[in-house]
């Protein structure tokens, strides 16, 4: 709609120029009329002219008069082509445009407050499952007991390496022989100390960036965080032995059955199922009493 406005105050702006160009050309044959008209009153006065003369100055001011004439009615025609323009510029192009941007507007206005109210009614329908999941959160909160927490926190991350004892006196002294000799002091022993809080615990030195992966029997780790591994992993390879064996052992029935029946299946057809599942029963016995 304002393109479209912008378009008609283009077309106006045009048909006041080009009015205002057939007012000027008018303005400058009236000038060039009254020149000649004034020129001819002057030749015929002038006693010294001849008839030829004044007849040659008298059809030069007429021809400037037709011509003043013309222009004045091209500027007239253009003048009134012009006041209509503008009388439905401003009368009927414009209050059209103005009426289609209001009812766009009032639509817009419409469609927020419409999205308003579908706001508000969305709001309240999950206002309940809002308030219910608030209630939940505090009801959790106030059965939250941080010394029970504390506790399962040190269980789970807990080492089980034993408290250091006393640093024992190394007398280096016991260690000087005769002078008269060669020998020299003994290198005092470097003791790996571990501090829990040092930041240089956590770095990464060159040695472990090459040490072998972590074993499989979880020897790497510390005592009571590898004993829990080691339980995890027995309980894991007996619960799928477990299996295994209830498997075989239905697989022991049903060629017993089939031994019975042999309309009902071949025996010698379960003998690969039977075998395969022995096999894992051994494996994972293997790897039970490794383990434990």
């Amino acid at each position: 709609h304002l393109s479209d406005a912008k378009k008609a105050q283009q077309n106006l702006e045009s048909s006041f120029k080009h009015l205002e160009s057939t007012k000027k050309r008018f303005a400058k044959e009236w000038a060039e009329a009254d020149k000649a008209t004034q020129q001819a009153e002057k030749t015929e006065s002038d006693l010294n002219a001849t008839r030829l003369d004044v007849e040659k100055a008298k059809q030069h001011a007429h021809a400037r008069t037709h011509t003043t004439e013309e222009c004045r009615n091209d500027y007239a025609a253009e003048l009134q082509k012009y006041n209509k323009e503008q009388n439905l510029f401003y009368y009927s192009e414009i209050p059209q445009i103005f009426k289609k941007l209001q009812d766009m507007d009032e639509q817009r206005i419409r469609r927020l407050a419409e999205g308003y109210c579908q706001f508000s009614d969305i709001e309240k329908k999950v206002l309940p499952i809002i308030s219910k999941c608030l209630e939940g959160i505090s009801s959790a909160g106030t059965k939250i007991d941080e010394k029970q927490d504390s506790i399962l926190f040190i269980e789970q991350h807990k080492s089980g390496f034993e408290r250091p004892g006393d640093v024992e006196f190394e007398d280096y002294s016991q260690g000087i022989k005769p002078a008269t000799s060669d020998s020299s002091l003994n290198p005092p022993k470097v003791r790996a100390k571990l501090w829990p809080f040092s930041k240089k615990h956590h770095k990464i030195s060159h040695a472990e960036k090459h040490m072998p992966p972590a074993a499989e029997d979880f020897s790497h780790l510390p005592p009571e965080q590898r004993k829990k591994r080691l339980q995890a992993k027995i309980d894991d390879i007996t619960k799928e032995l477990q299996k295994t064996q209830d498997q075989s052992d239905a697989l022991e029935k049903m060629k017993g059955v089939y031994e019975q029946n042999p309309q009902m299946g071949d025996p010698s057809s379960l003998e690969p199922q039977i075998t395969e599942t022995a096999q894992n029963i051994g494996r994972l016995r293997g790897e039970l009493a490794k383990y434990e």
